[in-house]
């Protein structure tokens, strides 16, 4: 299982390893893999800056975008030397 928390501290999304995503607190649920078959474990979780939206990546270098996640690619279906272990998620300064 793997976790990000809200800004407040007030919340939090756990994801496991089938891609289920729960909220807790003041976190919002945007969605989640749950049901879906996935070629390799959910390894990350990353919110964005704003809290409204989070990424799932998985260890085949999957990604999945939810809610205000943009979705900026994936290596699903490709070949990766070594197993993804992790995602974080970046603030990048407006235009």
């Amino acid at each position: 299982m793997v976790l990000d928390a809200t800004r407040d501290g007030k919340g939090c999304w756990p994801a496991g390893a089938d891609g289920v995503v729960f909220s807790f607190g003041d976190a919002t649920f945007f969605g989640s893999m749950g049901g879906k078959h996935l070629n390799a474990s959910v390894v990350g979780i990353a919110v964005t800056s704003d809290g409204n939206g989070y990424c799932l990546a998985s260890a085949d270098g999957g990604v999945f975008a939810f809610g205000g996640a943009p979705f900026l690619g994936s290596l699903g279906g490709q070949a990766v030397n070594r197993p993804v272990f992790s995602i974080s998620s970046v603030s990048l300064p407006a235009d």
